[in-house]
């Protein structure tokens, strides 16, 4: 584009986010090129899940989840008035024994990971910086647990 923007691309990926309201065309720029590419990657991730064998997905949950028996990783949770720590081993029973693990769409750009019809983690489509003009990403997110 020229101009006033070509200074925009050598920013930091923070200031490119905060320009985003100054410059009407990265706006544009993300609805027109970045939102279908969230939209169609939630798509595929959630049929791609869904085809997985219940093993993969339970593996591919212990990942997300952290939960390595070979390298066990520490939580710690922390509220305005308690320090809380565990093992993630607390997520074993999760994904263990027989158990109906699903991914459906949430929003257009988000999905859910399910068990037994509880939503266990949302997965999010977006893009580092938020503005399209990052890499892209998937971001999870532990919910109801």
């Amino acid at each position: 584009m020229g101009g006033e923007y070509s200074k925009i691309s050598a920013l930091s990926q923070k200031a490119i986010k905060d320009s985003k309201y100054q410059y009407p065309k990265i706006q544009e720029f993300a609805r027109k090129l970045a939102e279908p590419i969230q939209r169609k990657a939630t798509r595929e991730s959630v049929w791609h899940f869904n085809r997985l064998p219940l093993k993969d997905k339970i593996n591919f949950l212990k990942i997300l989840l952290g939960y390595d028996k070979k390298l066990e990783l520490l939580t710690i949770i922390v509220s305005q008035k308690d320090i809380l720590s565990y093992s993630n081993d607390k997520y074993d029973s999760l994904v263990t024994g027989k158990v109906k693990v699903e991914a459906k769409a949430i929003k257009s750009k988000s999905y859910g990971i399910f068990i037994n019809g509880n939503l266990v983690l949302r997965v999010q489509s977006s893009f580092t910086n938020g503005v399209g003009l990052s890499p892209f990403c998937q971001r999870a997110f532990l919910t109801n647990i």
